[in-house]
């Protein structure tokens, strides 16, 4: 759902579960002097090409039908479109959008995936504080067999393949399914490992994970 007011554009991304709505990402923008001057039908169209850009990760997957809305059937995006910060005067200022989508997709949380620091240099070229000038080239060499692409990092394996990388917590489900699901075959470690990677999954320490898998399960 999107919406325009006079002077900003807010969207909403959800998913309809047994009828009901349930939210899954917010998005609002102020315009620009330009974009101020839009008639109304063009601020209705910019609010779609704004979220279509937001949320295209999202999208890419599905066929898209545009259906007109009207404001009593809209009220969420209706209300973000026209959101005022408490205590902002009202003089015409613009909100300040400093926060760039770079520093949001950079991974700065507790508990990190292994792959961290290089989503992060991809990204927007942070490199840890903390890290000497040895550790600085490494990761900058490193990163020339990984790119970015859509809240997802990829690497160039030796075959030439591209495979996803994965955080540490799907590692764990992912190696039980090519192992013992019904279609896993409880092979060893090593065609465990490679059925993964046939999957387009990498992870470094995947085939020594792979013979712990197999290890703990005894009728194997």
């Amino acid at each position: 759902m999107c919406d325009a007011s006079d002077g900003a554009v807010g969207a909403v991304l959800g998913q309809r579960i047994n009828k009901i709505f349930h939210p899954v990402y917010y998005a609002r923008n102020t315009m620009n002097d330009a974009q101020v001057n839009y008639t109304v039908i063009e601020k209705e169209l910019f609010t779609i090409v704004f979220a279509m850009e937001k949320f295209h990760p999202y999208l890419m997957e599905f066929d898209l039908e545009i259906q007109d809305r009207t404001g009593s059937e809209n009220q969420v995006a209706d209300h973000l479109s026209r959101l005022e910060e408490e205590g902002r005067p009202h003089d015409g200022l613009d909100i300040n959008d400093s926060f760039l989508d770079e520093q949001l997709l950079a991974i700065s949380m507790t508990g990190m995936p292994w792959f961290a620091n290089l989503a992060n240099y991809l990204v927007c070229g942070i490199v840890p504080n903390e890290f000497s000038s040895n550790q600085r080239k490494k990761l900058k060499q490193d990163c020339l067999d990984y790119y970015w692409d859509e809240s997802y990092l990829f690497r160039i394996c030796t075959n030439g393949m591209i495979r996803r990388c994965l955080p540490e917590e799907e590692q764990v489900g992912i190696h039980e399914a090519c192992h013992s699901s019904p279609y896993g075959g409880h092979h060893g470690g090593a065609r465990t490992a490679a059925k993964v990677l046939s999957c387009g999954l990498y992870w470094p320490t995947l085939y020594k994970d792979a013979s712990e898998l197999v290890k703990r399960y005894d009728e194997c």
